[in-house]
């Protein structure tokens, strides 16, 4: 589970919301059954704001959707209880603050608004109904409540994880979204990090998606859960049966259930919470090969959001988002398939362009650099847009999905190929959940006083991480573009795979012609993925330091309430990462002379 001081400060941060005090109410959902949470949580004095739960968990492995279900289950038995209010309040008048971590502890908090119940549910399948007299509704209700002295449960429920510490406007900016549009049934906020380490070697920042993917999904209607921060109506959740326990990504399913329901949902690009990334390498593996499964779960379940009950109530925009978004996720695997082949074709010597006459290569040449630099014009203009946003612009940013990709493939297509090829008595079955913050590494690769030593590291990453395939990939591209200079410099006298007798190269424009086709070919895709490969391999030998948890907050001496520096929030920028922007510099360099010297080829 998580520590129980970083479960504490996102505990003190909730109960120091901008927001009034006998307006919501925190529960801590402890999926652990952890004693000394429970009176960690009793020693903060807040009795009359925290609550702690936990459950008994079942048969069925529901994770962190379970221990939420729990946490709105328990929230609503809670409030139909007699009990007053701090303050001798009757009515509760909330929206829920949850803390939720997954097989840690996780929280759930009630709240409710006196301006809630815009919007009332169908029992049948949880979609909004018109917000017709909206006022008298709510008076009617206020009045039943008095006159029944009891509480009733909070009109929305947000949720955060255990390590998410929230901004003190964090309510405040994102119930409004819910109050103003009585069809909203889901509002989420970005998930931001504090201890990302300088450079961040491997791609842990949602930069890229909260950035770029979600204001496009907002855009079209289909904004995502994101599994921290959000807020919704308890209507809109209850209706559709709570979170989703039939896959890993239930915040995502989440959101997906809630449009195919009729609700809508928005993504508030807003710095409301800073949490913190998994620490670890083989964290971070864990964490995004589960997001990965997850994903594909959901996709299975809405059937590419293409037909089915699940996605009835969505219009054609929004499943075409959906789609979009499913299919992003199946493509990793032929993708991360067809990389097996990049080493092969440049050790068999097989022509990566085919071209019969000199006109013809050289206007393919023009074509494909022109396409290059207008491809990268665009992840340009996009990654300025997301800078806006973010408060600082990385090139980098357009492409943070396929580098972080192209070197998770080995563990992509082994959690596909164990999560829906291979039966049980194959060693196939699901993908666990376990929190991220709870996985601990043998490493301590980002402690500079605690790391294992290069030696243990290396074996560590080559053997046990399994890195050697990233090794080995490595080393084959490098032998295939050696031997495609061998040949050169031999005059073909170095023999190929693909042919037994290889085109002439007596001339310096024969021997161009060669190298260009067979390993120079823009945008030098082999280079790119050599260059994704070596993230682990560079992470083993240089791996970042990040200072101690306390050292990236300020906390306050009377509450104890901490918060992220300034310095924390920033993402950091060394030289020492010059070599992930080697790739693209080097070939943009390269495109322009070979566009300029075409002709002569």
């Amino acid at each position: 589970m998580f520590p129980v001081n970083i479960i504490l400060d996102t505990v003190r941060a909730a109960c120091a919301l901008d927001y009034p005090r006998d307006q919501y109410r925190i529960f801590v959902c402890d999926d652990g059954s952890s004693s000394e949470l429970r009176t960690a949580l009793e020693s903060l004095g807040q009795a009359d704001l925290v609550f702690y739960t936990t459950r008994v968990k079942g048969l069925v492995k529901d994770y962190k959707a379970g221990n939420l279900n729990h946490g709105l289950s328990y929230s609503r038995t809670l409030s139909s209880s007699s009990q007053q209010g701090a303050h001798g309040e009757i009515l509760e008048a909330l929206s829920p603050s949850s803390v939720s971590s997954s097989s840690a502890s996780s929280s759930t908090g009630d709240l409710t608004d006196d301006k809630s119940a815009t919007a009332s549910v169908n029992a049948d399948n949880g979609k909004p109904e018109d917000a017709e007299d909206t006022d008298a509704k709510l008076a009617t209700r206020i009045q039943e409540n008095v006159l029944g002295n009891r509480r009733v449960a909070g009109e929305y429920v947000a949720g955060l994880d255990a390590d998410m510490i929230p901004e003190p406007q964090w309510l405040r900016a994102m119930l409004p979204h819910l109050i103003i549009d009585p069809k909203m049934g889901l509002a989420c906020p970005p998930q931001t990090f504090y201890d990302l380490p300088p450079n961040d070697p491997l791609v842990q920042t949602m930069t890229q998606f909260a950035g770029i993917t979600e204001k496009v999904n907002d855009a079209l209607g289909h904004a995502d859960c994101l599994g921290s921060g959000y807020v919704m109506r308890r209507c809109a959740i209850e209706g559709i049966g709570g979170f989703p326990t039939e896959s890993l990504s239930e915040d995502v399913c989440c959101s997906a259930t809630l449009i195919g329901a009729g609700w809508r949902t928005a993504f508030v690009h807003e710095t409301l919470q800073h949490g913190s990334v998994p620490e670890s390498y083989l964290g971070h593996v864990k964490q995004r090969t589960r997001w990965f499964v997850g994903h594909v779960q959901t996709a299975r379940m809405f059937r590419l959001r293409l037909w089915g009950e699940r996605s009835r109530h969505a219009n054609l925009k929004e499943k075409l988002a959906g789609l979009t978004f499913d299919l992003r996720q199946l493509v990793q695997v032929p993708l991360a398939l067809s990389s097996i082949m990049i080493p092969f074709a440049l050790l068999s010597g097989y022509p990566l362009v085919i071209f019969t006459t000199a006109e013809q290569l050289r206007w393919l040449i023009r074509l494909i650099v022109i396409w290059m630099f207008s491809h990268w014009s665009h992840q340009g203009v996009m990654g300025a847009i997301a800078g806006c946003g973010n408060k600082f612009h990385d090139i980098r940013a357009p492409s943070y999905d396929s580098e972080m990709e192209q070197w998770l493939s080995p563990y992509i297509i082994t959690a596909f190929i164990r999560s829906f090829i291979l039966p049980k008595a194959l060693g196939g079955g699901p993908v666990g959940f376990k929190a991220s913050g709870s996985l601990s590494s043998p490493l301590n690769e980002r402690n500079a006083t605690a790391r294992a030593p290069l030696h243990r590291r290396l074996y560590v990453m080559l053997v046990v991480y399994q890195a050697w395939i990233h090794l080995f990939f490595v080393l084959a591209c490098l032998a295939g573009v050696g031997l495609a200079f061998a040949r050169v410099y031999t005059h073909g006298r170095v023999g190929s795979v693909y042919i037994n007798v290889l085109p002439p190269m007596h001339t310096v424009r024969d021997q161009l012609v060669y190298l260009i086709t067979r390993i120079g070919w823009p945008p030098l895709f082999w280079l790119q993925y050599v260059n994704s490969a070596l993230t682990p391999l560079v992470y083993a030998v240089w791996p970042p330091t990040v200072p101690d948890r306390e050292a990236l907050l300020v906390r306050d001496p009377k509450t104890n309430v901490a918060y992220p520096t300034a310095e924390a929030r920033r993402v950091k920028r060394t030289s020492a990462g010059w070599w992930r922007y080697f790739r693209a510099t080097f070939t943009m360099a390269y495109g322009i002379v070979l566009i300029a010297c075409s002709s002569l080829l």
